[in-house]
């Protein structure tokens, strides 16, 4: 009797296992395969992705800062005038677009990345103004930025409004000239991130007209938003 039991024991947990194997399998197969698929659309050029949705090859990449609102496509022309007045797809539009100066390449030390701002406008780089409160800054303070599908994080180390000055766009690097440079950028801050940087950082400068009322006087103000790189 107890044989009998053991066996009616083992012919009911056998096909058991083998179905939990099979199911198994066909699990652990279901995920491999997302997983694949995963990884194709990661390793899919996602500029090229935005190349097509736009119709403009361009594109060379995109800027993120979640908290802020912007996710936006990053535009490279000949000159620092065309996408000044012309939308993503290549059409006149006065809000322009979000583009990256002509001279720089993915290989720069300083990258420089320019956006309209309009008094009540929409434009994606209108809400960078928020930077002026020190609070929004400690809760705002990392940008991503993808040129040619190479992702960066950019930490921010400076906040201000330049009214003359402006030969942060010198992309010419010499190391002692451009670690006082960056002194200059940090010491200009509105307030102190605690953010150290040295010669060796690779920095990314976001540039916008400025709505502050403080600089309504000045015919030039922009705000930079200066950040060096940490990945």
């Amino acid at each position: 009797m107890k044989k009998t039991f053991k066996y009616l024991i083992i012919i009911l947990i056998v096909p058991l296992l083998f179905i939990t194997f099979i199911n198994y399998k066909s699990t652990y197969e279901i995920r491999k395969e997302n997983k694949e698929i995963k990884e194709v659309i990661n390793k899919k050029n996602s500029t090229q992705i935005l190349r097509e949705k736009y119709n403009n090859n361009d594109i060379i990449g995109s800027i993120s800062i979640e908290g802020v609102d912007i996710n936006e496509a990053v535009l490279q022309y000949t000159d620092n005038d065309f996408y000044l007045t012309h939308d993503n797809y290549g059409n006149y539009d006065k809000y322009g677009s979000v583009y990256l100066d002509y001279r720089c390449t993915k290989e720069s030390k300083k990258i420089l990345i320019f956006g309209h701002n309009y008094y009540n406008s929409s434009t994606p780089f209108s809400k960078l103004e928020n930077y002026y409160e020190e609070s929004y800054y400690k809760e705002n303070e990392y940008i991503k930025l993808t040129i040619e599908d190479e992702e960066r994080t950019y930490q921010i180390f400076s906040v201000y409004i330049e009214t003359k000055d402006f030969t942060y766009m010198n992309l010419k690097i010499d190391d002692d000239k451009y670690n006082e440079d960056l002194i200059k950028y940090k010491n200009n801050s509105l307030y102190e991130t605690g953010v150290n940087v040295s010669k060796d950082d690779e920095i990314l400068i976001l540039q916008t007209c400025s709505n502050n009322r403080a600089y309504k006087k000045y015919k030039n103000k922009f705000l930079l938003i200066i950040a060096k790189r940490i990945i």
